[in-house]
């Protein structure tokens, strides 16, 4: 229990120490965050976000000092493309709704919504950032030796974006995000991404 509140303090310090700190040799890094082929009104084809994401953790690897972050940034490969899925938005309120939740309100309710359409950038990268920015708090959990996330219970509160949780996931944890942001709601409706 004790490992796993470290690693969740962990996770914490994410926010707190941010990823942008020089490699432990000192020698810089240059890092280029990938280029988005479009526009948020003009989703991206399925897979080129992904293709972005895969050149991101290859350019993190010098940064990947542990076996678990090594298997963390690896397992980008495996994620899976996504097409553009639509949600629905009040832009009074700027809450957000999926298509079920559009679907079961009264009609004037729906009547003051606008349909958004959200590609695989969005899905990934939502409006937080990168989900490879999770490398320098499995680096710190891997300094307290803890190796690997197989089997563990890891709860993210405020977790922003599902591709770290997808990434932990595949490495074998049981990962619960939760975030009051009706965004994410939205965005990660579908039986899918769960």
């Amino acid at each position: 229990m004790i490992r796993c509140r470290h690693f969740l303090l962990c996770l914490s310090l994410l926010w707190l120490a941010g990823c942008a700190n020089q490699p432990r040799s000192g020698a810089p890094i240059r890092f280029d965050p990938p280029v988005r082929a479009t526009t948020a009104a003009t989703p991206s084809e399925p897979g080129s976000t992904l293709a972005g994401l895969n050149r991101e953790a290859d350019l993190l690897q010098p940064l990947a000092q542990s076996e678990l972050t090594r298997r963390f940034l690896a397992a980008t490969i495996a994620l899976p493309p996504i097409a553009p899925r639509t949600a629905y938005v009040n832009e009074t309120t700027r809450e957000y709704f999926s298509p079920a939740a559009r679907a079961a309100m009264a009609e004037s309710r729906r009547a003051q919504l606008s349909a958004v359409q959200l590609d695989e950038y969005r899905y990934y990268y939502t409006k937080y950032g990168s989900p490879l920015a999770y490398l320098r708090a499995l680096e710190f959990a891997a300094d307290a030796k803890f190796n690997d996330v197989a089997g563990k219970r890891i709860l993210d509160f405020g977790y922003g974006s599902i591709g770290h949780l997808r990434l932990l996931a595949s490495l074998g944890a049981n990962v619960t995000g939760v975030d009051p942001d009706s965004y994410l709601a939205a965005l990660y409706s579908q039986a899918s991404d769960q």
